[in-house]
């Protein structure tokens, strides 16, 4: 009698385990892999949705900032403004996930301070090479271009920045728009007012050396600097790598 008892309790407690892990597995929470992401304007990324209960709908909060699609358990987000929303995601059992989205603007995704080659070219005479640093920081949607301690030979003629350079992208490259500002240099203890124009891309390249990381972000850049008195035309050209933040 003891005996029946016990195999009965056994096999009510397996068939409550059985049904306890099906009802579980019948209703699982709604996880996503990622909470929040970040998306080039123009862009698109994508999120796994790693647990849930199927019949996934997806919704933005504001379409106008980021739309977002469905291809069975991946989301494909693409930036369409600047700014920053929600994407909500329910399943069958209305079990709901929230992704946080930001649309970076082309100046965010350029901003850095890039190294390489800078060459300055008097009129008449031989290109002058040298290692210099170049910055673009986010103004707005634009950017402000720094080039501290512009100087050849012996010559400093101090900082080079123009600000609110206007920006496009097209094929992955971004194009910095043909700028002109007037900028005060020194020729010793004179101050002056030069006309810089900028031009210039920001694109991905491949990297010479064999490396891990197989391509870098370059910044090519023409500046011409004129109305310098006793100088002429100054030529300057610059192509450098993003320096590792």
């Amino acid at each position: 009698m003891n005996k029946k008892i016990i195999n009965l309790f056994l096999a009510f407690s397996l068939s409550l385990f059985v049904f306890t892990a099906c009802s579980n597995d019948d209703d699982k929470d709604l996880v996503l892999e990622k909470s929040e992401v970040t998306v080039d304007l123009g862009g698109t990324t994508t999120v796994k949705i790693t647990k849930g209960n199927s019949g996934y709908k997806v919704t933005p909060a504001d379409a106008t900032v980021a739309t977002a699609t469905l291809e069975g358990n991946v989301i494909t987000i693409t930036g369409v403004k600047a700014g920053e929303t929600t994407i909500t995601v329910i399943d069958n059992e209305k079990k709901s996930a929230t992704l946080k989205v930001k649309v970076a603007t082309y100046a965010e995704q350029i901003a850095a301070t890039y190294n390489g080659d800078l060459s300055i070219t008097l009129p008449g005479g031989n290109p002058e090479v040298s290692k210099k640093d170049i910055v673009l920081a986010t103004s707005g949607e634009k950017v402000k271009l720094t080039l501290a301690n512009f100087s050849f030979g012996d010559t400093a003629l101090g900082d080079i920045v123009v600000d609110e350079i206007p920006l496009t992208k097209a094929e992955g490259t971004v194009t910095l728009t043909e700028t002109v500002a007037t900028v005060k240099l020194k020729i010793g203890e004179t101050e002056i007012n030069a006309k810089v124009t900028i031009t210039g891309t920001v694109s991905t390249k491949v990297k010479k050396a064999n490396l891990a990381v197989a391509t870098e972000q370059v910044l090519d850049l023409t500046i011409s600097v004129t109305e310098v008195p006793d100088l002429g035309p100054i030529a300057v050209t610059f192509s450098g790598a993003k320096k590792a933040s």
